[in-house]
C-alpha cells in the first residue's frame, strides 16, 4: 500500500469515528467530514505527486567531444580508413 492509500485510508477511518462519536445530525461533522475527504481525495495525492522545477542530469559519459578547429562533434561510427603501407 503506498502513501496516498494509507493518507486516505487513515482519513476516511477518523471520519467514521467522528461520525460514531458526534451525532450525524450536527452539520458540524459533516462539514468537518467533508473537508478530511477533500484533504484526502484532492490535496494530499496533488502534494506527494507534484513535482518541481528538474534540472536536466549531468550525462558527462555520452555527450559529445567538440574539436578544436569546431568543426562538430567526432563521429565516432563513421567507417575508418585503414592505415596506406
Amino acid at each position: 500500500m503506498n502513501l496516498v492509500e494509507q493518507l486516505t485510508s487513515s482519513v476516511l477511518c477518523a471520519s467514521r469515528l467522528l461520525a460514531v462519536l458526534i451525532p450525524a445530525r450536527m452539520a458540524s461533522c459533516l462539514a468537518l467530514r467533508m473537508a478530511l475527504l477533500l484533504v484526502s481525495g484532492v490535496l494530499a495525492p496533488a502534494v506527494l505527486t507534484a513535482e518541481g522545477p528538474q534540472e536536466p542530469v549531468p550525462t558527462l559519459w555520452n555527450e559529445n567531444a567538440e574539436l578544436p578547429s569546431g568543426e562538430g562533434p567526432v563521429e565516432s561510427t563513421s567507417p575508418g580508413r585503414e592505415p596506406a603501407d
